[in-house]
């Protein structure tokens, strides 16, 4: 019952027909309602046209013979009628002269001109002259019958429509969720940075087919757009960067032989070229990384342990010298899919960030745990954490908080960690844990990862 209800609740077209074949549901229910009252007086009124009748050919032989024809019609009628009709004389002091009494409800005795029901019965009476009664029943527990079975006939089909309106909403419920869930499944793979899946059931004619090939005819275009953009990145890389790398060596040979005053001038004109191939470099990096997400291509197995181990290592000295304590213990069981430098890499940048903002005496812990399918790396300090609402924008390139302005960088450190992580379809989340920030990236563990079937 609960995966009807949770049908239901996801799929508006399960709500939509449902709600559709209950209206239709509850119109038919109101025709079989109209069936059965009409039914109801239809009987109603031929018992009453029975027993009028049945009155009136008694009345005929009273007007025609008197007290003692009717009596002797009377009688004759009581030997003839059976169980199902009741017929009686009755004196003035309310002696039976002819009948049988014993087949009649009492309340009958008592009855007017009026067919009325008594229990199974319908029944009249007639004063006649002098004091007489002549008093008329016909048992109607056929009629009862006949009307219980329609009725429970009629709820039936109410029912079945019921049971078929839930049906059809359910089963259109399904099968418009299993659609909606491939397409989902699709722009997941899309989002996890895989531009080659493509939406399936395109080549059919229904709104769903047209939605699925519109959906693939936008993923080729992007798919077109970033390796453009790809393409773009390495032209840039290698026409920039010599040209750059020039500019500095040439600058620096100059320096060597200008004056003092020109030398120092020369000097900050290296270090600002410095700064340019770092930030070339680190966008770079970015574009291309991002441009890659997605593509199987040079991702191995690697032992998250061992890398992190590796960039802990690179950092020791220096969270020595600052006086922040760097912890991690290797846990062994840690192993994913991925490209064991960019991970160093992200590992490393966030290290820095963790060291560089930690106050002399802090900790700085780094942890790796196996959360069922999940790799989960933690690196935690106990530095100023991220000003509020800034965890939306850390991400952003030349993003930086105001607290740390005077602290050198370009902002584009966390950016490559984004990058890298949607390269390895990892999510990265920001917890400011007051004092200091927690920085989770989650990720599937190698064996939680689908095969491929062999060929």
């Amino acid at each position: 019952m609960s995966g009807l209800a949770q049908v239901f609740r996801r799929s508006w077209f399960a709500r939509v027909v449902t709600t559709f074949a209950a209206m239709f549901t509850a119109l038919v229910g109101l025709v079989l309602i109209g069936v059965w009252l009409a039914a109801t007086n239809l009987i109603a009124e031929s018992a009453r046209q029975e027993l009028d009748a049945d009155l009136a050919s008694f009345g005929e032989v009273y007007a025609q013979r008197l007290l003692p024809g009717l009596r002797e019609a009377v009688e004759r009628r009581a030997l003839d009628i059976g169980d199902r009709r009741v017929v009686l004389l009755i004196g003035r002091q309310g002696e039976t002269l002819a009948g049988n009494r014993d087949r009649i409800p009492a309340d009958l005795l008592h009855a007017d001109a009026t067919p009325r029901r008594f229990g199974a019965y319908l029944g009249v009476s007639k004063p006649l002259l002098g004091g007489f009664t002549l008093a008329l029943a016909h048992e109607r527990t056929r009629d009862d019958i006949l009307l219980r079975r329609l009725a429970m006939a009629l709820g039936g089909l109410s029912l079945i429509a019921v049971v078929f309106s839930l049906a059809g909403g359910y089963v259109i419920g399904q099968t418009a969720l299993a659609r909606v869930a491939s397409l989902n499944a699709t722009l997941t793979k899309v989002a996890e940075g895989d531009l080659s899946a493509r939406a399936p059931g395109a080549g059919g004619a229904d709104e769903f087919s047209t939605l699925s090939a519109r959906l693939n005819a936008t993923l080729e275009r992007m798919g077109v757009l970033v390796a453009a953009l790809k393409a773009i990145a390495e032209r840039i890389a290698h026409e920039m960067r010599s040209p750059l790398a020039h500019l500095r060596a040439d600058l620096e040979d100059a320096r060597k032989s200008a004056p003092a005053p020109l030398a120092g001038k020369m000097s900050d004109l290296v270090a600002d070229v410095d700064e340019i191939i770092a930030v070339f470099s680190a966008l770079l990096d970015v574009t291309l990384t991002e441009a890659a997400a997605g593509d199987p291509h040079g991702l191995k197995s690697v032992d998250i342990d061992a890398v992190v181990d590796e960039a802990v290592e690179l950092y020791d000295a220096v969270a020595e010298e600052r006086g922040v304590r760097l912890m991690f213990a290797p846990r062994g069981d840690a192993q994913m899919l991925g490209d064991r430098h960019l991970l160093l890499r992200m590992i490393a940048n966030l290290i820095d960030n963790a060291v560089k903002f930690s106050p002399a005496g802090g900790d700085v812990r780094v942890g790796v745990e196996r959360v069922g399918a999940d790799l989960v790396i933690e690196i935690a300090d106990q530095g100023p954490g991220l000003p509020a609402g800034f965890e939306t924008r850390a991400f952003e390139p030349f993003a930086r908080a105001q607290e740390t302005a005077a602290t050198p960088g370009h902002g584009l450190g966390l950016t490559l960690v984004q990058a890298i992580a949607t390269r390895h379809g990892m999510k990265i989340r920001l917890h400011n844990s007051a004092p200091g920030l927690r920085v989770e990236i989650r990720g599937r563990a190698l064996e939680a990862l689908p095969t491929a079937p062999a060929a």
